[in-house]
């Protein structure tokens, strides 16, 4: 009874950090909840924070509650690899029972040793805006993410990933509304003054944009900003502007 009790519970919370892992505004604030959110659910983690690998092996740590994470990202950083930085780049799960017995990464156990860091789960949350990334938790026992804690935090992570996924295709398609809008207005104000059609006004933005070698969503908000004819705008305008 007392299992199903506890198994209840353990579900009740993961169905409630979800639900908050969606309604969060942006990508960093997603970042945010899910990091500071682990702990609370997760038995026996003290520590948490995201891993962010680039194609190029570019490592930054987006999100962390202590500044032990950090310093042991930025160790993997240093020597390109590491428990994180295996789970991002394979999307899989990592756990090192105990720093003192750990063979796959010496170098990083010892620095985890000298931090107080015995046990490490590392969870892959695939892509997210052109960086793998990866949940670590950390704990200052051996053996914690062995058992029960360990099959929370894979069941946290895979609830994290979706909500991460979420945030950034909101994030995306805010910013195409955004960039859509600005270039609406441009191309209005274009219309009024030229006495053109939308596509004539448009063509302006474009052509300049060509001309400038700059983004037309840029030559519109210049033009939305000072009133300038695209025909008049210069590269030096642009660079003021920004």
């Amino acid at each position: 009874m007392g299992a199903h009790r506890a198994e209840t519970r353990l579900a009740r919370q993961l169905v409630n950090a979800a639900t908050a892992l969606h309604q969060q505004p942006s990508i960093e604030q997603t970042m945010r909840t899910i990091v500071y959110t682990a702990p609370e659910i997760i038995e026996g983690a003290e520590h948490a924070g995201l891993t962010a690998l680039r194609r190029d092996r570019t490592i930054q740590s987006p999100a962390y509650t202590d500044e032990i994470v950090l310093l042991l990202d930025q160790f993997q950083s240093e020597t390109d690899e590491g428990p994180s930085v295996a789970a991002a780049e394979q999307d899989a799960l990592v756990c090192i029972e105990d720093m003192a017995t750990e063979v796959r990464w010496p170098k990083f156990a010892a620095r985890a040793l000298e931090l107080g860091v015995r046990s490490l789960i590392a969870c892959g949350l695939g892509r997210t805006d052109g960086w793998r990334v990866a949940l670590n938790l950390h704990a200052q026992r051996p053996g914690v993410f062995t058992g029960l804690a360990g099959e929370t935090a894979s069941l946290y992570a895979a609830h994290a990933a979706l909500a991460l996924g979420n945030a950034a295709n909101v994030e995306a398609l805010r910013g195409g509304m955004d960039r859509r809008q600005i270039t609406g207005e441009a191309t209005g104000i274009l219309m009024e003054r030229h006495r053109t059609d939308s596509p004539g006004a448009f063509a302006r933005l474009v052509r300049a944009s060509q001309r400038l070698n700059a983004k037309v969503e840029q030559v519109a908000r210049h033009v939305i900003l000072t009133g300038q004819d695209p025909e008049a705008i210069t590269a030096a305008d642009l660079s003021r502007a920004s």
